[in-house]
């Protein structure tokens, strides 16, 4: 079975965000003052046009100016202006001086998130887009989403656990919500919390992938009864693949029900099947199979 792939999109934030934030935090941005908005709207339309050393310039040349200003969308739009110049190391440190001074900044926690996730720390950012969910309001359910993702990425699906479980108990759940938490149960090895998180991804989304996933986590959960009206669904469709009908002639066999199974197989299968059976002196049970065989068009000879 395949472990699922995710992709992890996050945009970053642009200078004059509203950064808004919870429990101590201040319920609006920090002023600006006429100076520092000049600067910065001079320092924005330059990064725009793509002149992004004169921006870093124009940045430099405000801060030797006016060394008493601390504000923080000072490095905010400093550690912006250099990702776009993929100085990853520049843009981590202008992030991480943008939260020192302002803890509250969440968009900040973000971009440092978007940093951590391109120089391949998924735990760090996981860590940093855990804070920036918490900060940023109203709540954004696609941020803890990601969180979870770059947990998965980390290798630590126990720490994405409560927040997809958290995201899928709301109003409005999303399918791929559903089927990141049923990846997250495998890998933990509870099969039968996989499936049944898989099969709610399919009534908000009904694929024949997800079924077929669903159908494979219930045969992992020993529980084939379960597996086989998945499988028979997807198998009646014009173009099954081969295994999808491999995995359900394997499930009803399980079942017991040998007639179904030889049906689902390759004839070459089928055949060898009930030679194995023959060597191993068992001929009522080779013997459904070659009948079904027998009443297949152009049957082989043999």
């Amino acid at each position: 079975m395949k472990s699922l792939k995710f992709t992890i999109l996050i945009t970053l934030f642009t200078v004059f965000c509203n950064t808004v934030s919870a429990g101590d935090c201040p319920k609006g941005p920090l002023p600006v003052s006429s100076d520092l908005h000049r600067a910065l709207t001079h320092a924005e339309k330059e990064m725009e046009k793509g002149h992004n050393q004169k921006a870093l310039h124009l940045l430099a040349d405000y801060t030797r100016k006016n060394a008493s200003d601390t504000h923080p969308q000072l490095p905010f739009l400093k550690g912006l202006i250099q990702y776009g110049l993929k100085r990853f190391n520049d843009s981590e440190s202008s992030f991480k001086e943008t939260v020192k001074r302002d803890p509250c900044f969440g968009e900040a926690w973000q971009n440092l998130a978007v940093v951590y996730n391109r120089q391949n720390r998924p735990a760090e950012a996981a860590e940093a887009m855990e804070k920036a969910f918490t900060l940023i309001k109203p709540e954004n359910p696609a941020l803890q989403y990601q969180a979870a993702l770059l947990h998965v990425h980390a290798g630590s699906a126990h720490k994405a656990l409560p927040l997809l479980k958290d995201l899928t108990s709301g109003p409005k759940p999303k399918g791929e919500w559903f089927e990141a938490l049923s990846h997250v149960y495998a890998s933990l090895s509870q099969p039968t919390n996989a499936a049944k998180s898989m099969e709610k991804a399919i009534r908000l989304k009904p694929d024949s992938a997800r079924k077929y996933r669903a159908a494979c986590l219930w045969i992992k959960a020993d529980q084939p009864q379960k597996a086989l009206p998945l499988l028979k669904e997807i198998c009646a469709t014009k173009k099954p693949h081969s295994q999808w009908r491999a995995s359900l002639a394997h499930v009803l066999e399980s079942l017991g029900k040998n007639d179904e199974a030889a049906k689902e197989k390759k004839p070459a299968d089928v055949f060898r099947s009930a030679l194995l059976h023959l060597k191993n002196d068992d001929p009522k049970k080779a013997l459904p199979l070659l009948q079904t065989l027998s009443m297949k068009p152009n049957p082989n000879a043999q």
